[in-house]
């Protein structure tokens, strides 16, 4: 290969970012007669932002908290074509814009949990459509501050809040213990990257049927090959799981350029879905680069 790696991982990086991937969400929306209308921004506003910041601004004010929200669906519509927006509007505007949602909406317990689980659905769940811990983390600092919670319930927040911040991108990623193929101990914290320049995490639940071909893909492209073989990058391959000699011997048909183990740990520690992979980038320091992307878009990038 003639590209270096650092070209490599400025584009997975570009290509990877939350706002990348805002920003190719449809934006079209259209009023919605069952709950309520949209707001009409005036033409007199021009940028993209400016138009952005006033839609979500006053996107709920014709929403009537106060009366309990039947059209769970229809509220769920309406909330996922609010955050569209997140993308263009000026960051201080989305957080007065969440804080305002989020107090309006206490007028009715019922539809504050609304919110609370649409917010948790579009924005932080392994299903989101926007995934954006930034946006996710206002929403639930907005909740902590709700005198209407019960301690119980801030405690889901709370647990939510430790994890997307030792998930941050900029910071170390998180210790874990895993075993390898030969059931000895291994601790993320005390291995090191040599001369590699980057790590990749890539994390599957140990009985995730639709991680095979993501696997057979990652481990069969030349490029990824290549740079590991360079010393360019090393792969962790991480199923969540209890180690078994079941697991052992299916992780030895794994690329042989591969660190396999399995980890119980790393589940606690990082944001991993239930149900499919995903994929971490760090630095030779092991400080976050990107998060929660899958097979695809990392080949793609490389591509």
């Amino acid at each position: 290969m003639n590209k270096t790696l650092s070209k490599y991982l400025s584009l997975i990086i570009w290509i990877c970012s939350p706002l990348f991937l805002f920003a190719q969400q449809n934006t079209k929306t259209e009023p919605n007669a069952n709950l309520f209308v949209y707001p009409t921004v005036p033409d007199s506003i021009q940028t993209l932002e400016n138009r952005s910041n006033y839609f979500i601004t006053h996107f709920w004010d014709s929403a009537n908290f106060g009366t309990q929200i039947n059209d769970t669906e229809a509220f769920e519509k309406a909330f996922n074509d609010y955050i569209v927006f997140f993308r263009y509007a000026h960051r201080n505007v989305v957080r007065s814009s969440i804080s305002n949602l989020v107090n309006i909406a206490q007028a009715n317990m019922q539809n504050f949990w609304m919110v609370a689980n649409a917010a948790e659905k579009y924005l932080y769940s392994e299903d989101a459509t926007l995934r954006s811990d930034e946006a996710y983390t206002i929403f639930i600092n907005s909740f902590l501050r709700s005198s209407n919670l019960k301690k119980k319930e801030k405690t889901r927040f709370q647990k939510q809040l430790v994890k997307i911040n030792a998930n941050q991108v900029g910071v170390i990623a998180p210790n874990f213990t895993a075993f390898n193929v030969d059931g000895e101990k291994w601790v993320f914290e005390e291995f090191t990257t040599d001369s590699a320049t980057t790590v990749i995490l890539f994390f599957t639940p140990e009985e995730c049927s639709d991680c095979n071909i993501p696997r057979l893909r990652l481990s069969t492209n030349v490029d990824i090959n290549n740079m590991i073989q360079n010393g360019e990058v090393v792969f962790i391959n991480v199923s969540i799981g209890k180690y078994s000699p079941d697991w052992a011997e299916k992780a030895k048909t794994y690329s042989p350029n591969w660190i396999s183990l399995i980890s119980e740990s790393a589940f606690e520690s990082y944001n991993i879905p239930s149900s499919k992979h995903t994929i971490y980038i760090l630095d030779k320091d092991k400080i976050i680069q990107n998060k929660n992307i899958n097979a695809t878009t990392l080949i793609n990038a490389i591509n």
